[in-house]
């Protein structure tokens, strides 16, 4: 047979032809679902592999970063001037995290059951010293001030020396090293039943029962000579805290059954939705009873500009959301989407802010009224059992008045916000940062005028912020790389190769036609 015959070329470019059109419809329609199926593979919560195993410990540490705030002019302030505030040091820990008492439900459920492990470690590769001795406003003194009756009050005041004293915690402003302060904790309220005398004894019971449920007071009682309470900041992350971890129970969707709903907490607490924070009178109690998103660990895959990445927080009792901001970020040559919390995040979500469901008014204001605190600050109080206000650090988008009443507060987008870089294909957390700042209602008490007499300064004074910070690493990058991008950029290299090729031919078939016809002709 003629291989160059008209008949043959004929036959030779429809052949070229159809290996072209099959090649492009298997290279455009199949070749990303056998992408997408290995990217399903390589993610979802299977015993006995290596998701599995990041998924139970996370490989490396995150940074825990704490700030705190020096206040520098502590009798003026009780004249009336403004706060003067230093930030201090960063004092890192290294934060380990591990799943434990994981047991998996109903299959059909596709879901795991978890707690999470904190482990924290100092970091003293830096100037800062966990020994290193900082004042700041007495954050239990001005809570008592808003959680005690009329009633209470005269009492209070009475054994203040006695409950408060001996830990110098009855002062407006307290001196401790940061270590105390933040985890070994401060003792106060002990039982001295020589000196106490009865009515005081009443008042500390009374204090007792009161902080059952707060987060950071915790109830020391050993023995009957080993009575007292003790304030520590973060000591629920650790290992040492007397009280159940406000942590609490996860259940997640394990992604092997739909790989677009990984990580998404299905229940917390056994409980399918939240109840912190809400009241009877807000129109809007789906947006802070909605239990939605990852515990921040893990995302799912193939995430699109219009998604919103949500995050369940446990130490803000609440839920928050990350939008879209850019696409041409990267990050040690990973091409990643950039994700923000908007600059109203903190601000109320209805046209009335009394009936947005955030404003629980727990907490009275510097002129002792019930208030929302929404302007760019949260009231705390449902979350951690005292009046603590939350905002971002240095106030940054808050109502102007707040950084106002103090001085030494520079707020800027890059040091202080929120930020998410996520590889958008594999769900692979790039980079994060996550930035709240702990605030204290700051104003006087007539029944207390020895401590905080009328002329003192009355606003919103910032205790500490913290900075959680993750970065992959440069391992973990080049694992990404491995497993991923080099494979994509191989199957990407031969798809467009090989269209290549099959035009080719088909080009040289069409110019044999052509020529013929020519010659024919």
């Amino acid at each position: 047979m003629n291989l160059c015959s008209s008949r043959m070329v004929f036959l030779w470019t429809l052949l070229t032809a159809l290996l072209l059109t099959g090649w492009c419809i298997f290279a455009f329609l199949k070749l990303p679902q056998i992408i997408r199926s290995q990217v399903h593979k390589n993610i979802e919560l299977v015993n006995n592999t290596k998701q599995w195993e990041r998924f139970l410990e996370l490989p490396f540490p995150i940074n825990f970063t704490i700030r705190l705030f020096q206040v520098t002019n502590t009798d003026d302030i009780l004249k009336g001037a403004l706060p003067k505030l230093t930030e201090s040091h960063p004092y890192t820990y290294k934060l380990s995290l591990k799943k434990k008492n994981l047991h998996f439900d109903d299959p059909d459920e596709d879901s795991v059951t978890y707690k999470r492990e904190f482990i924290l470690k100092f970091d003293n590769s830096g100037p800062a010293n966990e020994n290193d001795k900082i004042t700041i406003v007495n954050p239990l003194l001005m809570s008592a001030l808003q959680i005690v009756s009329s009633i209470e009050r005269l009492p209070l005041a009475g054994c203040l020396d006695r409950i408060l004293g001996p830990s110098e915690m009855n002062k407006t402003f307290i001196t401790k090293p940061v270590r105390q302060l933040l985890f070994d904790g401060i003792p106060f309220a002990f039982r001295n039943t020589s000196n106490m005398g009865f009515a005081c004894e009443v008042v500390r019971q009374g204090m007792i029962e009161r902080v059952k449920n707060v987060r950071v007071i915790e109830h020391v009682n050993d023995d009957p000579d080993n009575d007292y309470l003790r304030l520590a900041i973060f000591n629920y992350k650790t290992e040492n805290y007397l009280k159940d971890s406000p942590d609490g129970l996860y259940t997640i969707n394990r992604g092997i059954k739909d790989m677009t709903e990984l990580g998404n907490i299905m229940r917390w607490n056994g409980a399918s939705s939240l109840s912190t924070y809400g009241t009877k009178e807000s129109t809007n109690n789906n947006t802070c009873h909605s239990l939605r998103g990852t515990d921040s660990t893990i995302y799912r895959p193939m995430v699109t500009k219009d998604d919103e990445i949500i995050i369940y927080n446990t130490d803000i009792c609440r839920t928050v959301s990350l939008t879209f901001v850019s696409s041409t970020e990267t990050y040690n040559g990973i091409k990643a989407f950039r994700y923000e919390t908007a600059d109203n995040f903190l601000r109320p979500s209805t046209s009335a802010a009394e009936r947005d469901c955030y404003c629980t008014k727990k907490t009275k204001d510097d002129k002792e009224k019930d208030s929302c605190f929404l302007d760019g600050v949260l009231d705390f109080y449902p979350c951690v059992g005292v009046p603590l206000l939350l905002s971002q650090p240095h106030f940054l988008n808050a109502d102007k008045k707040y950084l106002s009443g103090v001085t030494g507060l520079s707020p800027n987008k890059q040091n202080h916000g929120i930020h998410l870089l996520l590889e958008p294909n594999t769900g692979t957390p790039l980079q994060g940062r996550k930035r709240v700042q702990v605030n204290s209602v700051f104003r006087s008490e007539p029944f207390l005028s020895f401590l905080t007499p009328s002329t003192m300064h009355h606003g919103v004074i910032p205790i500490l912020w913290i900075d959680e910070t993750v970065d992959l690493p440069q391992k973990y990058v080049n694992e990404l790389n491995n497993q991923y991008f080099k494979i994509v950029k191989i199957i990407t290299g031969l798809k467009y190769g090989l269209i290549g090729v099959f035009s080719a031919l088909f080009v040289v078939c069409l110019f044999f036609i052509f020529r013929k016809v020519y010659l024919k002709k």
